[in-house]
């Protein structure tokens, strides 16, 4: 019998209810919930396994990432280096310390912890857009503007399909020139900063406000061109926008 996720977490809290110490049943409940986007019923659920003795490592791993998307960034890192204390190898626990700390704006913790976690990389373990992203806007943070830069085009690079880094690549490159000293790199940096968020207007479902975004930026690269002929394709550009 194929039942939806609501008549399946109905079915387990009943199952729950009955055997409160069966550990399978906690965890689908928990799965169910999180599939359902109850993301602080997920946890408080889990929290359940967690305290099943008989449960695995990979529950507490699991604990982990639940801790996050409900937004208990601190108790999650705190989790994650425990983890790391007893498994110092664990890729997933090396991705979560560095995005909660980078969630909890501890912008030098998450440079630090980032380092290990992009050094584990392999075959099996495989680094997201939103890894790169996230790594982008801890650099950005800190005043590294050419390494932020450098994670962002990494971040568009590995999911060309999506769509947000583009619009952060973007910013970071106008960020970027607005702190530039040379007129010549500083026209390159607007160039491309527009080129980015034209590709992600190309690409996504683009609000009002976004095409005046992209207008401003063809602006920047009309002001910012060291030759008439850049100077009339960026006064195009804003035009049509």
């Amino acid at each position: 019998v194929a039942y939806s996720i609501k008549e399946a977490i109905a079915k387990l809290k009943q199952i729950v209810e009955k055997k409160p110490n069966s550990l399978l049943a906690q965890r689908e409940l928990a799965e169910k919930y999180y599939e359902n986007d109850q993301w602080t019923l997920a946890t408080e659920e889990y929290k359940h396994v967690i305290d099943n003795p008989n449960h695995f490592q990979s529950d507490d791993e699991r604990y982990v990432v639940l801790l996050y998307f409900a937004k208990n960034y601190t108790e999650s890192l705190q989790r994650a280096q425990a983890q790391l204390d007893k498994n110092p190898s664990s890729f997933l626990m090396k991705r979560m310390r560095f995005i909660n700390a980078a969630q909890l704006e501890k912008w030098e913790d998450a440079e630090r912890y980032a380092e290990p976690f992009f050094a584990a990389g392999s075959e099996d373990n495989l680094f997201s857009s939103n890894d790169y992203s996230t790594y982008g806007d801890v650099l950005k943070k800190l005043g590294k503007t050419e390494a932020s830069l450098a994670a962002y085009e990494k971040a568009v690079t590995i999911n060309p399909e999506k769509t947000e880094p583009l619009k952060d690549l973007s910013s970071a490159y106008s960020v970027a020139a607005g702190d530039e000293q040379d007129p010549a790199k500083q026209a390159e940096l607007y160039k491309k900063a527009a080129q980015y968020y034209q590709q992600y207007i190309d690409k996504a479902d683009f609000s009002t406000n976004d095409m005046f975004v992209l207008a401003g930026r063809y602006n920047n690269v009309m002001a910012s061109a060291q030759n008439n002929e850049d100077k009339e394709a960026a006064f195009k550009k804003a035009l049509e926008t």
